[in-house]
């Protein structure tokens, strides 16, 4: 290998890796965003509606499994029913994040062993 290709592939590498690090940086910020965001969901969620457990599951509980296509997944008990997607447009002006919310009461066993052994509540 010649050195003007040794010089370019460095400098390529040196590019990528600065591009790598700048994408960590916005993930890491956008992880605690979205940690930040579930919490005034939950906030909100309580003081609006007094739901009475709220439960943090999914990929946003892992650092290391969070991307920047992440949502925000909660499992809510005492969700009133008839509101559900008139809260599900509220949260719109909470958060920029997908989220989803899932009545505890209508989820299914997985979810339920999920919020049971992973879920965290907020």
């Amino acid at each position: 290998m010649d050195d003007d290709m040794h010089s370019e592939i460095k400098t390529y590498a040196k590019h990528w890796k600065r591009h790598l690090n700048a994408m960590e940086k916005t993930r890491q910020v956008l992880f605690k965003k979205a940690l930040d965001d579930a919490a005034k969901i939950a906030n909100y969620l309580r003081e609006r509606y007094g739901c009475e457990e709220i439960y943090l599951i999914g990929s946003i509980l892992e650092k290391e499994r969070f991307s920047e296509k992440s949502d925000i997944d909660l499992v809510v008990r005492g969700l009133p029913k008839e509101r559900y997607f008139h809260i599900l447009a509220e949260i719109r002006d909470i958060t920029d994040f997908s989220t989803d919310i899932i009545p505890y009461e209508d989820a299914n066993e997985l979810i339920i062993e999920t919020v049971k052994k992973e879920g965290k509540q907020l």
